[in-house]
């Protein structure tokens, strides 16, 4: 097929240049709202987390409080298994607070959609 484009060259630019222009919004629009997603599902999954750790310290507060009148090898079995839970969790806020370290907060917040027309 023959493809004719008899418009002087300054138009010829300028329509590439629009059409560029719309690849590049399309796809950013698209790249923003997979990013949103994820970020919302992984607020989910920071939310049961937190939920997790404040069971478990309740659990352990309740084992450390129980401890009379029981079994001491059973209980400080369970305290055991309740603070290695802890500490998995506890292991899981460093990992996120280095992540928020390259990746602050105020760095999202403060970015703007600019630049950008949508038709």
């Amino acid at each position: 097929m023959i493809k004719l484009n008899l418009l002087p060259p300054q138009e010829k630019n300028r329509l590439n240049n629009e059409q560029l222009q719309r690849w590049i919004i399309f796809y950013g629009v698209y790249l923003w709202a997979i990013l949103l997603i994820f970020a919302f599902l992984m607020s989910f999954v920071l939310l049961y987390i937190n939920l997790q750790m404040q069971s478990a310290a309740k659990n352990l507060t309740t084992t450390q409080s129980s401890l009379k009148g029981t079994d001491l090898k059973t209980q400080q079995e369970k305290q055991r298994r309740l603070i290695l839970q802890l500490k998995k969790s506890r292991k899981f806020k460093t990992a996120k607070k280095i992540i928020l370290r390259f990746w602050p907060r105020s760095r999202i917040s403060r970015l703007r959609a600019s630049g950008l027309m949508l038709f």
